[in-house]
Order: structure tokens, then C-alpha cells, then sequence
């Protein structure tokens, strides 16, 4: 089994022995949750990475690998302006499948953004007094899901939607809650049952719920600077049969 993490670098994965067949899990970097003015926190949960695991055969070659890592979240500490969080990158395993990174959660406050689009779709970041919901950002298809909305108010209770996780859409935000992140999915292909690709929490201003963040995970909506609010990084799995076959890295 070959399993890589956590960057952005090419692998090279040498396959040896004839025909081979193969079980692999992509999974490309989560998106980081929005941000407000001054870190307002009611913005929406990232997006999971694009998940998918797929069964192949090839013939003894050079393979090249990319593991997409998570998105950033932009730190707003005493800064006026509001940020998007950034998509997660994309995760590729040579020319078999690329999956596209998790959509950066919406922005909040005095510049409230959709979500954004990805292998799963970031949440909508909350906004005040706009009139409209803010919408999940759409996902890739066959890769993840969509985002939650976030919540419009006058009141000072705003919302931001759940990011979208593989297993699931992510929830709307309501008038005194973040949007809970879509559910991921569990693959056993580590060799023990894990959970890959959740999305991330949509922030609120009254009661806050912490965003995912792990590996693979959409970053949480932002409150008070607390929880987790990058994206998690994707990660490749390739399992081959052990006889008469062999993985290196070179």
C-alpha cells in the first residue's frame, strides 16, 4: 500500500510486476472556512476535498502522484475586510482520476460571498440585512456535495451554511445556528475503518460550533478565533496485491 499526504510536491510511484491491478482512494485537499471583518464569525464551513475510489488496471510504469493540501484561512485580526477561505488544491493520481479541492467557505459581515465551488462546495457565509440567503457553493459531480446556505438577518444573529462533505450535503444555516458540515465517508482501504472528507461547520455569532479540520476535512467557519478553520489536506491511498508486485517511491 502506498498511501501520501499532505502537500503539494509530485510524488513519482514506481509500480513493478507486468499487469497490475489496483484499488485507490483520492482525495484532494479541503477548503478553509470564510472570515469577517475583524474576524466576524458567522462564515461558512470549507468545502471537503473531491473524494472518489476507483479500481483499475495497469501495466508495470512510472506513475505520477499530486496530494493537494488544505486551504488557508486569512486571519482578519484587527483588519477591516472580509475573506472568502481559499479552496483546497487538487490531488491527482497520473492520468486515472483527478479530484478537485473543497470550495473555501463564504465570506461574512460587511462583504458576505457565496460559497465557493469545488469537489464539495463551501457553505454561504452569513450576512446582514442583504435580503437573501447566501448560497452552498456547487460540487464537482460524483466527487461531493453541496454547501449549505448561510443566514441574512437584521437582527445580530447571522449564520454561515455547512461546507459540503462527501457522504452528504452540507446544512443551512439558521437563525441561531452555523449549518452543521456534510458527513464524510469511510473507506477501510488503510487496512481499519476511517472516516475521509467532512465538511467544515458553519460559524455563528451566538453559540459556536467548531469546524472539522483533520486530514481531509473542510475547515470550520471562524468564531473568536477557536476550533479549526484550514482546510485538512487530501491524501492518496494506492493498494496493489503484494505477489508478485512492489510500490516505491523515487
Amino acid at each position: 500500500t502506498y498511501s501520501g499526504s499532505g502537500s503539494t510536491s509530485n510524488d513519482t510511484l514506481v509500480i513493478s510486476g507486468t499487469t497490475f491491478g489496483f484499488r485507490a482512494l483520492v482525495v484532494a485537499g479541503g477548503g478553509a472556512g470564510g472570515s469577517g471583518s475583524a474576524n466576524a464569525f458567522q462564515s461558512g464551513g470549507g468545502g471537503a476535498g473531491g473524494t472518489r475510489l476507483i479500481y483499475g488496471v495497469g501495466p508495470t510504469a512510472t506513475y505520477a502522484t499530486i496530494v493537494g493540501r488544505g486551504g488557508i484561512w486569512v486571519d482578519q485580526t484587527g483588519v477591516a475586510g472580509s475573506h472568502p477561505g481559499e479552496s483546497g488544491k487538487n490531488s491527482q493520481f497520473s492520468s486515472f482520476v483527478t479530484c478537485t479541492g473543497g470550495g473555501g467557505g463564504g465570506s461574512t459581515e460587511f462583504e458576505p460571498s457565496n460559497g465557493q465551488g469545488g469537489g464539495s462546495g463551501g457553505g454561504g457565509g452569513g450576512s446582514v440585512g442583504e435580503g437573501l440567503d447566501r448560497p452552498g457553493g456547487t460540487p464537482v459531480s460524483g466527487q461531493g456535495n453541496t454547501g449549505g446556505n448561510g443566514k441574512d438577518s437584521i437582527t445580530s444573529t447571522q449564520a454561515g451554511g455547512g461546507g459540503g462533505g462527501a457522504g452528504s450535503v452540507g446544512a443551512d444555516a439558521t437563525a441561531s445556528t452555523g449549518g452543521q458540515g456534510g458527513t464524510g465517508v469511510v473507506y477501510d482501504i488503510s487496512g481499519s475503518s476511517v472516516t475521509y472528507s467532512a465538511g467544515g461547520n458553519g460559524g455563528v455569532n451566538t453559540n459556536y460550533q467548531t469546524g472539522s479540520g483533520t486530514t481531509t476535512f473542510g475547515g470550520g467557519g471562524h468564531y473568536n478565533k477557536s476550533g479549526v478553520e484550514n482546510g485538512g489536506n487530501g491524501i492518496i491511498i494506492v493498494e496493489v496485491p503484494a505477489h508478485p508486485r512492489s510500490l516505491s517511491l523515487t
